[in-house]
């Protein structure tokens, strides 16, 4: 991976964590004043430190979890809610109770199974929510839906031109410059479709404002970037460049 996209991971991931970290410092002040499951017994000092320390674990483990079913959990959320907090249930619960039985000497019932479990359905539908808020919102812009635009951080208002698939990422290019943006190609494809473009590779797609030249094996942008036509892409290339050359006469 280039320099450029470990520090545009790296800024992506410090963001998320800033959410986590937050998650766990609210949770073990909520849980720390309302003593759950049987923690009302605790002194001030060891119900904050219990819950810190719990839910830090749990934080840990279900933050792991979720990226391994991250690329799922917007298509296929209800199984892989399912899925993640059964394996967060299996792996969480004998920590919990390993700790319980360390530092305090308490046996906990088979039900905390069940419990944790539903606990790990409640977060995954409260990341899942999170992510819906986060989403660009829907607006037009020259009567075309804007969504997609509203995922870069600096050329929101330029003209887009192509995009380009690497490695996990996106180069997107404008009429006022290019940037890298984390997004799956297939996903951009289907945020653009009805667009006034066509993708001529796979992992190339230009938009028709875009274009300076073509021929039958490339494609060339106004910016003088040059993006090849794939064999399997070559007749539907030919016959948008076509029809614009039509609607041209």
């Amino acid at each position: 991976m280039s320099g450029r996209l470990k520090q545009i991971a790296l800024r992506e991931w410090q963001g998320a964590l800033q959410y986590w970290v937050l998650g766990w410092l609210l949770a073990s002040l909520i849980c720390s004043v309302i003593r759950p499951f049987g923690t009302v017994q605790f002194s001030t000092v060891q119900s904050v430190g219990y819950w810190l320390l719990i839910n830090g674990i749990a934080v840990l483990v279900i933050f792991g979890v979720l990226q391994v079913f991250k690329t799922m959990l917007s298509e296929k959320f209800a199984l892989v809610a399912i899925l993640g907090s059964i394996v967060f249930t299996l792996l969480f619960t004998p920590i919990l109770i390993v700790v319980n039985d360390h530092l305090f000497d308490l046996i906990l019932p088979f039900s905390f199974f069940i419990t944790n479990f539903f606990i790990s359905l409640l977060v995954f539908c409260i990341v899942r929510t999170a992510m819906a808020w986060r989403s660009p919102s829907e607006q037009t812009v020259s009567g075309l839906s804007a969504k997609f635009e509203n995922r870069l951080t600096k050329y929101q208002t330029a003209q887009l031109w192509a995009i380009s698939a690497q490695d996990h990422y996106l180069h997107v290019q404008t009429d006022q410059g290019s940037e890298l943006i984390l997004m799956r190609f297939s996903d951009a494809l289907a945020e653009l479709d009805g667009r006034d473009g066509v993708q001529i590779h796979r992992s190339h797609w230009v938009a028709r404002g875009g274009v300076a030249k073509n021929n039958s094996t490339s494609v060339t942008l106004h910016n003088a970037v040059e993006f090849p036509i794939s064999r399997s892409n070559s007749a539907r290339t030919k016959a948008f460049f076509a029809k614009r050359l039509s609607q041209g006469h």
